[in-house]
């Protein structure tokens, strides 16, 4: 069997990590940014997770964004959208912070800066049938992709059909699988 996905941190920290040192951290910052504006820290702590569980049981028929604000609403109530600038704000200027607590592995960085250069997204889509997508437009799309040089796709938010992972794994490419 060959390997049907491949999994990376891209944003240079790369990973061994401690999970929990890690959550710790990012909730630690999380917390502290949001107490002044009276989010309680542990209930925030377990609305974000409830919110993250319930991003992973999405099937893909809307974004995570969506279905974060439409939970964190059921919690909070409506005006919490009035604080999505401080959130984004955390994760624009305080995020960085939490990768000191992240292993940093030079050999694994510089195939995720090759790979990264030689990749490209793709959402399952097509023209006249959406999300409903045959074989041989998947096997087109990953021969063009192929005939660019290309050995890496990054798939877009939901799993793809175990059919595209399969005609992936027959011409080569690396998949990086963000499946959130």
């Amino acid at each position: 069997m060959g390997i049907k996905a491949v999994l990376f941190d891209l944003d240079g920290t790369l990973l061994p990590m401690d999970q929990e040192i890690f959550v710790k951290a990012y909730f630690g910052g999380l917390v502290k940014k949001l107490a002044s504006f009276g989010y309680e820290p542990e209930k925030l702590i377990k609305s974000i997770w409830h919110c993250s569980d319930e991003m992973v049981k999405n099937n893909g028929a809307r974004t995570n964004e969506e279905v974060f604000w439409d939970n964190i609403c059921k919690i909070y109530g409506k005006d919490v959208r009035e604080d999505e600038p401080i959130f984004d704000e955390y994760y624009r200027e305080d995020f960085d912070e939490v990768k000191k607590v992240c292993s940093y592995n030079e050999k694994a960085a510089k195939i995720v800066k090759k790979v990264k250069a030689l990749g490209v997204n793709r959402h399952e889509s097509h023209p006249r049938l959406g999300h409903v997508v045959p074989i041989d437009h998947m096997e087109n799309d990953i021969k063009i992709i192929k005939q660019q040089g290309c050995n890496m796709i990054r798939t877009s938010h939901y799993p793809d059909d175990p059919r595209f992972y399969e005609l992936c794994d027959k011409y080569g490419l690396y998949v990086v699988d963000e499946a959130d």
